[in-house]
């Protein structure tokens, strides 16, 4: 296997991994009615900023973008600049739980927002 491929395969796999991450934790907050456990609190600022990396090298390798693409990725990114936000306030402010709970129910529905932009955008990559 040519090392860029592998490159190219790792990057993709450590962002959807911190994506599951980041948008899970959120998920289970917000339908567990329980903060994101401050454990994590490590785990999701180095997600954040895997996340921002593994992003930037996809997008900077990227060969093809059919036209239309910037617009819905530029969209998506307020998205993911809203989950990041909101998960680094949460994890570095101290506030009352409920509103950390509160604050979980809107990273879950961007981060599903995310998940359906990612889906149109890879649609219109591979011309389906």
């Amino acid at each position: 296997m040519d090392i860029e491929v592998l490159v190219a395969v790792l990057m993709r796999a450590i962002h959807i991994l911190c994506g599951i991450l980041l948008v899970g934790s959120a998920f289970h907050s917000w339908l567990s009615g329980t903060p994101i456990a401050r454990g994590l609190k490590g785990a999701i600022l180095a997600a954040c900023a895997f996340i921002i990396i593994s992003g930037g090298y996809n997008l900077m390798t990227k060969t093809v973008t059919p036209p239309g693409y910037h617009i819905w990725f530029g969209i998506k990114l307020l998205f993911v600049m809203h989950i990041l936000a909101v998960h680094f306030m949460t994890a570095i402010q101290d506030m009352p739980d409920a509103k950390k709970v509160r604050m979980s129910k809107g990273i879950a529905l961007s981060g599903s927002v995310v998940v359906v932009l990612s889906a149109i955008l890879r649609w219109k990559s591979i011309g389906a």
